[in-house]
């Protein structure tokens, strides 16, 4: 995640996880679809990767630890039409205006052929290892910007261990 276009997306989209949590239902779900619609034309769907395992995992986070209702299903799934949605008026017509070699670039080619063929992955796993004491600082120094680690942790450590998982299977 090093483009700050797509952490901006990743994050209006926690913006509107937490606001559905917190009551505010529609305004949520709407800035959480809206992540998700631009971070597809931003950057496709790796937008999904950070977005849907911490909406999915909301039972760990939220904070009267209840499994998520229906209610809860029903608006993730609008959120993820209304992204769908979003990214789809654009690159539907762009692509038939662009003919049928710039629509097979940019629907297909320009996700595919990157995830296929690249060469960023090419280290070790325990050439890795080494940044995990980095990683790891804010957990054991016992404050998290000013704030106590153990409140924080379970908050942040469904997103970091969904996204690490992602990443390191991908």
């Amino acid at each position: 995640m090093f483009d700050i276009l797509l952490t901006d997306c990743v994050m209006l989209g926690m913006v509107g996880l937490l606001a559905a949590v917190g009551g505010q239902v529609r305004k949520g779900w709407l800035y959480f679809g809206l992540a998700i619609g631009l971070g597809l034309l931003a950057k496709g769907p790796v937008v999904f990767l950070h977005l849907l395992p911490t909406a999915v995992l909301a039972k760990f986070w939220r904070a009267d630890r209840h499994a998520p209702d229906k209610a809860w299903w029903l608006g993730l799934l609008a959120a993820i039409a209304v992204g769908a949605a979003l990214a789809l008026s654009w690159a539907l017509p762009a692509a038939q205006a662009g003919g049928q070699e710039y629509g097979d670039a940019i629907l297909w080619h320009q996700t595919a052929d990157r995830t296929v063929g690249t060469k960023i992955h090419t280290r070790p796993f325990f050439w890795y290892l080494q940044f995990l004491p980095l990683l790891l600082f804010p957990c054991y120094s016992g404050r998290v910007y000013g704030r106590d680690c153990a409140r924080v942790l379970p908050e942040i450590k469904v997103w970091r261990s969904a996204r690490s998982g992602w990443f390191r299977y991908s």
